[in-house]
Order: C-alpha cells, then structure tokens, then sequence
C-alpha cells in the first residue's frame, strides 16, 4: 500500500464523480481518473484506489493510497489470499471515516464491483445495514447497472461480519 499526505486542489467533477448521498464517499472509475487526472481531487481529501494501476504522480500529489485488489472471477474461498487486500482496503477507508474530516474518493477500473462492494462494506458497518442495502444506496448515487463481483459482496459481507463480532 502507498500512501502519501499531500493536497491536489484542482476544478470540480461533480458529473463525473458520483456521492453518495448523505455520505462522505465519492465513487468513479479508471477511465474518468486517466481522462481528468489532473482535476478530480477538488471534492476529495482523500482518495483510494482498488486497481491495479496507479500513477505515481497523484500518489505524489494527494492524500492517496493505493491498494491493489485482483479483479474477481472466482467464487471466494474461505482462506482466499484476495480477501487479505479486501480487508486491508476496508480496514483503511473505515480508517478514514473514523477521522470524520474530508471526503473519500475510492474508484477502481470499471468503478462497478470493488470500489462499489469496498464502499457498500465500509457504509453496512458504519449505518448498521446489509452490504445489499448499501450497494442500492451506491447504485443510486453511480446512476448505472452496477452489478459487483458476487466474490466482492461476499467479502463485503465477511469483513462487516468480522468487524461485528
């Protein structure tokens, strides 16, 4: 993971980033990242990224992390090597909830399966409700037929389970 302490001040996306409402995380994608790089950080003090890219020059340039968590293809195992990075990444954005000061821009490739099902986890434990009910809740803030990774919701499921108990 590599995280830094510095600030991006730069125009707004609203039209490309999407908030969920009543909440502190923002949600996008690879593509809105590469296209507007240099712009995306005016809304967020923080952001985490689940793909397996990462330009050193926002990891330079803001408060940033970067987690690289595999795509998922594979129905989770119960000692899944993924799930380690999963709950590393929900671990570090319930971190940053915690702080309860700026908000958290998490995206990942396609911004439909792990940033959605990481955000749905770290929103079920923090308002009490499932990974389902918090994936409705993204799904209506993306505005898209977002469909997460059956392996994602059930990490998503797992690590609120964990943090419950």
């Amino acid at each position: 993971m590599l995280y830094t302490d510095r600030f991006l001040t730069v125009r707004s996306l609203k039209q490309v980033m999407q908030k969920v409402e009543g909440e502190r995380i923002w949600i996008t994608d690879l593509d809105v990242i590469e296209d507007r790089g240099e712009d995306i950080f005016e809304q967020v003090e923080y952001s985490v990224n689940l793909s397996s890219w990462c330009d050193s020059k926002f990891a330079q340039r803001n408060r940033y992390a970067h987690i690289s968590i595999p795509d998922a293809v594979t129905p989770p195992d119960v000692d899944d090597p993924k799930y380690a990075d999963y709950a590393l990444a929900c671990d570090f954005v319930w971190s940053l909830m915690q702080r309860e000061e700026g908000d958290i821009l998490v995206h990942c490739a396609a911004g439909v399966s792990r940033s959605v099902s990481v955000a749905a986890a770290v929103l079920a434990r923090k308002n009490d409700t499932s990974v389902r009910e918090e994936v409705e809740n993204v799904r209506e803030a993306r505005g898209k037929a977002l469909r997460p990774a059956p392996e994602n919701v059930k990490f998503a499921e797992r690590w609120v389970d964990e943090m419950s108990a």
